[in-house]
């Protein structure tokens, strides 16, 4: 009978044996990882193939059990072993070399959160067995493995589920691990648990074993080669709903009486996992898709393979009674969620000055497949008043950079604020707009299919974008990304020869002095007469001031059409007043565009108020709300 890890032998072969139906290691003929992310000064003369783990976590002693084998690698010779733990404890440790194991002893350095092993002899390039037996916490801060108190009672007494949450480089609290996104490696866990628990990780069970009357130990499939903080458990008494689609398993996974609450999630994810699998061309990667609903505000949130967790409010509703507005939040939660699964988990970024990048795709996507499945939303005119409250924040004194230039500065890349979490993909959809839906998508295809189990950075995003499309993707968006604020755009007109021609000129647009430079950008601008409004011709300004032709002298002329574009636009007074007078015919977004233009060009000193006011009246017949959140300052 199985006792614990008190019992068992660090040997490879022993722990094989003593857990029946595990999987035994396979060679992971992987590729040597990039190292250009990892932290300065950690060696990379090692790394690890696979893992083969078995955790004993104990809610009441709050403390987890463990004993791992790990195949590492050696790549260049060494004498040291190193790897990352945080408030681990080591009880034993050896390296298989040969017929020759060797003991090996801990050294923790608590300021790195590394622990090193000195080995008697040098280890040459090839493949070894590293075995731990360890002991680590179990915290209520949603950090490692952290437990969950709900429902009625006090923390002793009440229902608990024990979760992780390794987003930010947690793993080392759990287990000793090289707990960076560059070293992949294949995972394989076992738990022991309560006989009543149920436990979800990022594949399916392989086996579930009982061990006397009241516990069970539960071994799960081996992952394919990933980081380690894309790990995931969560251990509880749960219940769910579960379906099909494409072949996939799906479960919604809750607390005990709340599976019924989970029937629109259901719904929702049956449409989107087709969907995204057409859109990126790439079948969704794992046999199974748990999303598991917390019952309160931990703050976890995760996105790894094959496994979600979120709060019950993001997962869960009453389908019969729920108001649109409640399923439009579900809708894009759980879009944005899945969408991590291609960009985030598949093709992973892990630079801090680019982790906007991972979040603003996803956040772009849901808003694409809202769009697609519920275009009663109009989720891209709403889109327009989101964007008036980054526009705010990024003309004044609060404006950044999305991204640091240099890869030693890391504050901006990593600030969490409107601009950092809502410009990148309001620039995602100007760029998409300018190269044309298919070529965009073709674009994001080939960067996935390029970067399988990769570490990228949102340079080779540009890159693919430029290869397919052959527009200058790159020099634009490092433009967008790499400086402060947005231009405005000032456009004036001439007929020619029965041809129209356009004027623009960028300048960086203020509301407050920031002392700055001269910026230029590479500004996509969309032009459209109302002669043949279905039809957008785009000027890409890439200098201070360019003169751009269309043909034909009729029709009123309107700039960054459809509201897609991240600028102002400053029209000449004869221009304008050919807006007003035609301001009916434009369609909903150019109308809000137009509005919200106007009054912050009168707050930049730009306009006079009247010219706002003489706006306001002209539209005094429209009825469409969107238009008239400005004006009434109800953006938020």
């Amino acid at each position: 009978m199985l006792r614990g890890p008190t019992e068992v032998l660090l040997m490879r072969k022993s722990i094989a044996l003593l857990f029946l139906g595990f999987v035994a290691f396979t060679s992971y003929a992987g590729k040597t990882p990039s190292f250009q992310l990892t932290p300065a000064g950690f060696p990379t003369d090692v790394v690890p193939r696979s893992y083969l783990i078995h955790l004993e976590p104990n809610a009441e002693t709050r403390v987890t059990e463990g004993v791992e084998s790990i195949e590492i690698e050696v790549l260049t010779p060494t004498d040291r072993i190193v790897l990352n733990a945080l408030d681990t404890q080591i009880a034993k440790a050896r390296i298989e070399v040969g017929d020759h194991p060797e003991e090996l002893t801990p050294q923790f350095d608590p300021d790195q959160q590394t622990v090193s092993f000195e080995l008697k002899n040098v280890l040459q390039p090839g493949k070894y067995t590293v075995s731990i037996k360890f002991q680590s916490g179990i915290i209520e801060q949603p950090h490692g493995l952290f437990i969950q108190h709900y429902g009625e009672g006090t923390p002793g007494t009440a229902e608990h589920l024990l979760a992780t949450e390794l987003q930010t480089a947690d793993t080392r609290r759990i287990f000793p691990c090289w707990d960076e996104p560059a070293f992949r490696a294949t995972f394989q866990l076992s738990i022991k648990t309560r006989k009543q628990d149920t436990i979800i990780s990022n594949t399916p069970v392989f086996v579930e074993q009982p061990l006397g009357p009241d516990q069970k130990i539960v071994v799960f499939e081996k992952t394919p080669a990933i980081a380690s903080n894309m790990l995931s458990l969560v251990c509880g008494k749960l219940e769910w709903l579960d379906d099909e689609v494409a072949g996939v398993k799906l479960r919604i996974v809750t607390t005990a009486g709340k599976k019924d609450l989970g029937r629109y999630a259901m719904e929702v994810t049956k449409q989107l996992l087709p969907y995204f699998s057409n859109y990126f061309a790439i079948p969704f990667p794992f046999p199974k898709l748990d999303q598991m609903a917390f019952p309160s505000d931990t703050g976890a949130a995760i996105e790894s393979w094959g496994g979600i967790t979120c709060n019950e409010e993001t997962l869960l509703c009453d389908s019969e009674t729920i108001y649109e507005s409640t399923r439009q939040r579900i809708f894009l939660a759980i879009a944005h969620k899945i969408a991590h699964q291609w960009c985030g988990d598949r093709v992973t970024i892990t630079s801090q000055n680019d982790l906007w990048l991972n979040e603003s795709f996803a956040s772009w996507m849901a808003k694409k497949a809202a769009d697609h499945f519920n275009p009663q939303w109009k989720i891209w005119l709403h889109a327009g008043t989101d964007k008036e409250v980054v526009m705010a924040s990024d003309a004044g004194e609060t404006a950044h950079a999305i991204q640091i230039a240099g890869p030693g500065d890391q504050s901006a890349g990593s600030a969490s604020d409107v601009i950092t979490s809502q410009k990148p993909w309001l620039l995602l959809r100007m760029l998409e707009n300018f190269l044309g839906e298919d070529p965009f998508r073709d674009g994001i295809r080939a960067y996935l299919g390029a970067h399988p189990g990769s570490d990228v950075m949102s340079e080779d995003l540009w890159a693919s974008l430029e290869h397919v499309t052959g527009k200058p993707v790159r020099k634009m968006m490092i433009g967008w990304t790499q400086q402060a604020g947005f231009p405005l755009i000032k456009i004036t007109t001439q007929c020619v020869n029965e041809n129209r021609v356009i004027s623009l000129e960028q300048i960086p647009f203020v509301l407050a002095q920031r002392g700055e430079t001269p910026i230029q950008w590479s500004v996509p601008v969309g032009i459209r007469s109302t002669v043949s409004s279905n039809e957008v011709k785009y000027a890409l300004l890439n200098k201070l001031s360019n003169n751009f032709d269309l043909a034909g002298c009729s029709g009123v002329i309107e700039a960054n059409a459809g509201n897609a574009g991240y600028f102002r636009v400053l029209y000449e007074p004869a221009l304008f007043d050919d807006l007003l007078k035609n301001v009916e015919k434009l369609p909903e977004a150019d109308r809000l565009n137009l509005v919200a233009d106007t009054w912050a060009l009168v707050q930049s000193g730009n306009l006079s108020a009247s010219s706002y006011f003489d706006l306001l009246e002209d539209l005094r017949r429209d009825d469409s709300f969107a238009v008239w959140q400005n004006p009434l300052g109800t953006d938020e």
